[in-house]
Formats: C-alpha cells, structure tokens, sequence
C-alpha cells in the first residue's frame, strides 16, 4: 500500500439503499403545495427509487380538492411543489393518487431529475456515492484502523484535477455488495468517494458540479458501462450539511462489461485521469470526447445489439480520425481528408500512434470475412462490415461468414481501437487489459507505443 502525504480515512455513505424496497429515502420535508388558488402545507416524502430505473419521486397527503389533482393529473392544470432551501427547476408529473384519512396520497415525477437543497457556495468538501463501480483493487490502497485496534485495508483510487482532489473508496460493504449485484442484478452504491480543494477552501459551484459530470464520464469510460457520483452532499468548515444534489444520471443494472481497465491495477486511473480531463477541457477535443465516450460506452453495452453497436462505434471511431487529422496533428486538411475513405482516415491514426492495423491472428472469423472481401486489414475488415450492414449491396457475397459470429469479433476490434486511441491522446503508456488477448482478471499488458517504443 503506497503511503501518502496525509492520512485517508473512510468515508461513510450518507445514504443507503433500503434491501427490502430497492429505496433510497432522502427525508421528510414540510412542503407548500398549490394547484391554481388551492394550497396545502403538507408532510412531503422525497425518496429515489433504484429499480427498474433510478427516478426522484415526492409522496405526501393533501387536502387539494380530487378534481383539481385529477385535472393535474390528465395534464390540464400544473401543481407547484416548494420546499425551503430546495430549487426544483422542473415541473411535476402527478403519476398516482389515492383516496384515504388524511386527504388524498399523491406521488410526483420531477419531468427534470434535478433537485439541489442548500448552498454549494458554502462547502468546502463534498461526499458522495458511487453506484455499480468495478470492484477493484489498487496500489493505492490504504489502512483504516477498525474498533478494537484493529485494521483493515481498503480499496482506493486518488484523482487530482484543476487544484481538487477526488478520493474513491470502498465501503465496508462494497465485496458482499459486488456478489449481491454479481447474483441478482440490479443498482447498489458500491463505493463513496469525496471532493475538495487541495488548499481546503470554499469549492466553486460550477467547478464542483463540473468536476462531478467529469467523473460520471471518465469512470463510465473506465469500466465501459454507465456509472456516476450520485447524492453528493457538501459539508462546511464546522462539518455541517450545508447541500446536496438529488440529480441523477443514467446509470445501468448491474452487469460487467470488457473494457481496457483491469479490476487488480486501477492505480492507472490516476495518471489516466489527468489526460482524460486534459482533453475535456482542450477546444479541439472537448466535443469528440463527449460524443466518442456516449457512442464508445452504449457500444461496449451493446445497447443496439451487436450490429448496431458497430454503427455506433464506426461513428466514434471516425469522427476520432477526422479531428486527429485535420485539428490535432493537422496531417490533412479538411478538403483532403474528404477524399480519404473511413477505413484510410482510421489506418493513419493508428500507424501514427503505433496502434497495430493487422487483424489479431485469434479472430478467425474476421480473418474469413477479409478473405471473402479482399480486405487488407483490420480497419479495412470493420469499415467493409459496417458497409456491408448499411449498404448491403455485397451482403451475398459472403453471407455464410457475415452470419458465423464475425460482427463480435468486429465489435470488439471496433472498441479495441477507440480505447487505444483515446488512452494515447491521454498520454498514458502503462499497462492495460487487451481486449483482445486477455482471458483472465490481473492480466495486463504495455500499451502498443510503449512496448515499441520511441
């Protein structure tokens, strides 16, 4: 365990999935609610449902009269919900209400899962939950001393961006959570993590909430699958709740995914971090990186099925090569690059960052495909695939080995690639999972470049 410059501690979750009703409760809260002239005070419920999908719900009972909910209800009216120290910039969905004692129960959808309570402006540190991370291990692991004097060692990653430091670490929870999820499925808050400012003064609003989506983004692309920081909740100098955020991103029903990160060498996600937010905020790849990593990731899933996944990743691996060549390394301009085809745009990038264009000698079914196809190598043998499905104007030519398993072994050379070229943009020449050759968890290579060197 590599020691540090400071002490790390654990970091409870503030929050917890309730095991019995996959809910998360955020509280009661006392409420204005108004439909027209009619308002009600009242007891107001604020929960986040994890399954079937993640989703901010409000409950409470009211003396509104039925038919005006009613005409809520059948979107003829709107229904205004406050809460002091709460913004809910979103209108509300009335999706159930029930006759009882109290007054009508009545349960709310904000249309935009955006709620904030309280002032980030006056935090100086921020806590919050990690939901379906990988279960990892790392160099960076560190001792928590346990009741009893005893101690324990937990998983943990350190980020550093912009002058912030972000720590994410297990919980004492987090190895029979990941066999729960590995089991059953479904959403549990795997790790917590913190944000603060190395010189520990007020955070920045927009910085914060930035650095948050960043994340969501960065360790989506890590593990190939969607996850996200959610609940974060700000503390002040005295370690009092000054906010929190009830907004939520998408994040997926557990089920791991290949990717490029390793679950016993996630230490790379430190120097990997810096390159990834490099990019993020560098103006000729800020754009591409976020639409590479939305098509890279929904690929990876396989959101659209195999076939169309390749769509997908055809997109993200060509808009790559464009800007690699016409803004990055400005070997063409953009009236030439025109005349390249997507296969040639693709097989300059990889020569340039030392990225092999051969097909892998275990995908024989790609190997079948090229033969039947004349194509020289990889990149040719994906485009002339991707073609092939959009314009399928050969699709006889060699239907028998378009339909013997050759689009999974395109897919995953399709996403081979894109993580090569982005981990290089990112400047990273460590060791990671090949895709392509790995078979076993801790099994790890140098990156293309770096096994060749200069």
């Amino acid at each position: 365990m590599k020691p540090r410059g400071r002490k790390l501690k654990a970091i409870p979750p503030v929050y917890r999935i309730n095991k019995r009703n996959q809910i998360i409760d955020l509280g009661v809260y006392r409420a204005n609610i108004s439909v027209d002239s009619e308002v009600d005070e009242v007891d107001l419920r604020a929960y986040i449902k994890t399954e079937p999908s993640l989703k901010i719900e409000f409950e409470f009972d009211t003396q509104i009269s039925w038919s005006s909910l009613f005409e809520v209800f059948n979107r003829k009216k709107t229904i205004a919900v406050t809460i002091p120290d709460t913004k809910i910039d979103s209108p509300m969905i009335l999706v159930g209400m029930q006759p009882g004692l109290g007054g009508t129960r009545v349960k709310l959808i904000p249309a935009r899962q955006s709620v904030e309570v309280g002032s980030l402006g006056r935090a100086i540190k921020i806590r919050f939950h990690l939901v379906n991370f990988s279960d990892f291990m790392s160099k960076d692991a560190v001792k928590i001393n346990t009741k009893g004097g005893g101690f324990a060692r937990r998983e943990a990653i350190i980020l550093e961006h912009n002058g912030y430091e972000v720590v994410i670490i297990e919980t004492p929870d987090t190895r029979q959570t990941m066999e729960s999820l590995k089991q059953l499925g479904g959403r549990a808050i795997t790790h917590t993590g913190s944000i603060r400012k190395l010189n520990d003064s007020l955070l920045t609003p927009t910085e914060t909430i930035e650095l948050l989506f960043i994340l969501s983004q960065f360790l989506s692309f890590a593990i190939g699958s969607w996850t996200s920081p959610i609940l974060p909740v700000g503390y002040d100098a005295s370690r009092v709740r000054v906010w929190e955020s009830w907004g939520l991103r998408k994040i997926n029903s557990w089920k791991r995914h290949q990717s490029w990160l390793d679950d016993h060498h996630a230490e790379v996600l430190t120097s990997i971090f810096k390159g990834f937010a490099g990019l993020w905020n560098d103006a000729t790849w800020s754009e591409t990186l976020k639409a590479s990593v939305y098509w890279y990731v929904f690929s990876n899933m396989r959101v659209a099925n195999v076939d169309g996944s390749i769509i997908l990743a055809q997109a993200a691996l060509e808009r790559i090569a464009w800007v690699y060549l016409t803004e990055h390394v400005r070997t063409y301009s953009k009236t030439k690059a025109k005349k390249l085809s997507a296969a040639q745009k693709v097989t300059e990038v990889l020569n340039d960052c030392k990225i092999p264009v051969s097909l892998p000698g275990n995908y024989t079914r790609l190997a079948a495909y090229a033969a039947a196809f004349a194509c020289a190598d990889g990149p040719q043998t994906i485009a002339s695939i991707r073609n092939n499905l959009v314009h399928p104007v050969n699709k006889a030519k060699g239907s028998g080995v378009i339909m013997d398993g050759v689009y999974h072994e395109a897919l995953s050379l399709y996403m081979w690639y894109i993580e090569l070229v982005l981990l290089n943009l990112m400047g990273f020449s460590g060791s990671y999972s090949n895709r392509i050759t790995a078979n076993m968890v801790g099994q790890v290579e140098k990156v293309p470049w770096a096994s060749l060197g200069p």
